[in-house]
């Protein structure tokens, strides 16, 4: 359990899971988003653990998301959002 952006470690029902990227100020890239939905379902699936811990390692928590999310990644194609296409179309 764990990956690219966290440790998780689970002691007496608590898991504990480390940002694990202090070299970038624990930024919140793609692989964050990934892979804490995947950690949560799967220590909801062990039945064993109870509370859990959210800390970082490094100076900062957190730098909160990482920029180069936001350069022309597919995972944020909004088109299809109806909201959106209404907004842009007024503006044409």
């Amino acid at each position: 359990m764990g990956g690219e952006c966290f440790e998780v470690t689970v002691e007496a029902k608590v898991a504990h899971l480390r940002l694990s990227r202090p070299e970038r100020m624990n930024a919140m890239t793609l692989a964050f988003w990934r892979e804490l939905p995947a950690i949560v379902t799967e220590l909801e699936t062990r039945g064993d653990v109870r509370a859990a811990v959210i800390s970082s390692t490094g100076k900062h928590f957190t730098a909160g998301m990482d920029l180069s999310v936001f350069n022309d990644s597919p995972a944020l194609d909004t088109s299809s959002v109806a909201g959106r296409q209404r907004f842009f179309a007024k503006l044409v």
